[in-house]
């Protein structure tokens, strides 16, 4: 029988170095599409009986001030690890549910949790750019290299020519994901910029939700949302009506996504016309423009579901649910939007540790999953040069 030491989730401190006798009791991980990795990390730290400050006089050494960098390991087991690595955010001094740890170690317990960002941070800096005939793809590059990052970026034919001001890198890319329907991911120091239907993973984690006696769930709960209904009664179809002006001739361009009933057969996908405001140049240009609106509406069928720890579980990682007490039309794979990891570490019994990941996920379809493009996609590692997190490739 595997013992359950194994299995026991576990969070190490990499960096950086901690001065005081410590275990780290809670962490939070938080990856979405579109926005900067977070985590929270709630730290317990051993105070000597010898010193017995004051809340208001504790040695500067028991917290880490803004923007230290940070590495944390944290996984289910020695052999499967995952690393997360950023920056304070801030820190917060706690009273620990129990001041005095036992009574053969005097002493006194404080806790402190610190907020952290990921790699991504320095891109929540205000730049000044002009970017002239640049591709999506061309600009995403560029601004990951000069921040010391790698994107991983797919092929999109539109060009643009675009003033950035008052505005951060960051948000500067999370605008253009949404002006090509692309998918902005971070994860770690690599920046994915790719089509939504695209694997970043290999791997396919199953879970299970039986709710029978004697067999183990892996899958927590689940809450679907069928998507939203047209005037017609059938499931909505995505669509984008956008114009083309040459010479005062107006020309409709009208992309739509297949869609299926609920039962699961195919349907024709109905076509809505609405105004968009948006005049192309180019008969490309409102193709292109067309497709992007179709592919921001991709995932039009959502669900919520909390499943038992795997450090694998990130946006872009398709995942494939199933169990008896799961509705036949939930089964299969979905596409991971996003997912929040919950640690939480039981030093005097790991057995009362806890390892949950809480996703939100999407498909294109009311039943299934059609639009998976192949994966993995490369991924850097991350060092630290100079203070800050950069990727190897980039040193």
């Amino acid at each position: 029988m595997t013992s359950p030491e194994l299995w026991a989730p576990y969070v190490k401190i990499a960096t950086p170095q901690v001065f005081f006798p410590f275990f780290v009791t809670d962490f939070v991980l938080h990856s979405e599409e579109g926005q900067h990795q977070w985590a929270q990390l709630t730290v317990r730290y051993h105070i000597p009986a010898t010193m017995r400050p004051a809340l208001s006089e504790l040695p500067a050494e028991l917290w880490w001030q803004e923007n230290k960098p940070v590495r944390i390991t944290y996984g289910t087991r020695r052999s499967v690890a995952k690393e997360f690595v950023g920056y304070v955010v801030s820190p917060e001094v706690l009273l620990a549910e129990d001041s005095t740890p036992a009574p053969h170690i005097p002493g006194q317990m404080i806790d402190v949790r610190y907020t952290l960002l990921g790699p991504t941070k320095p891109l929540q800096t205000v730049k000044n750019s002009a970017w002239v005939t640049c591709q999506a793809a061309y600009m995403a590059r560029e601004i990951a290299e000069r921040n010391g990052l790698t994107a991983v970026t797919g092929a999109h034919p539109r060009v643009f020519d675009y003033r950035q001001q008052t505005e951060s890198d960051f948000t500067f890319l999370r605008r253009m994901a949404q002006e090509v329907g692309w998918r902005l991911v971070a994860d770690g120091t690599t920046l994915f910029f790719t089509d939504p239907r695209t694997a970043l993973t290999s791997r396919i984690p199953v879970f299970r939700q039986n709710g029978v006696a004697g067999r183990q769930d892996t899958m927590q709960s689940f809450t679907a949302v069928t998507g939203e209904l047209d005037p017609a009664g059938e499931i909505r179809a995505e669509h984008e009506a956008v114009s083309l002006s040459r010479a005062g001739v107006v020309m409709p361009s009208v992309s739509s996504v297949p869609r299926s009933q609920p039962a699961g057969g195919d349907m024709a996908a109905q076509v809505l016309r609405r105004a968009s405001g948006y005049v192309a140049s180019s008969y490309s240009e409102a193709q292109s423009v067309s497709a992007a609106a179709a592919r921001r509406g991709l995932w039009w069928v959502s669900a919520t579901a909390t499943v038992d720890g795997d450090v694998d579980l990130a946006p872009g990682c398709v995942v494939s649910l199933g169990g008896e007490a799961l509705t036949a039309q939930y089964n299969g794979q979905w596409m991971t939007r996003a997912a929040h990891h919950r640690i939480t570490i039981s030093p005097a019994d790991r057995r009362l540790s806890s390892y949950y990941v809480d996703l939100t996920l999407g498909r294109d379809q009311a039943d299934r999953l059609t639009t998976r493009k192949s994966g993995p996609l490369p991924r850097t590692r991350s060092v630290l040069a100079g203070g800050r997190w950069v990727s190897r490739k980039a040193v």
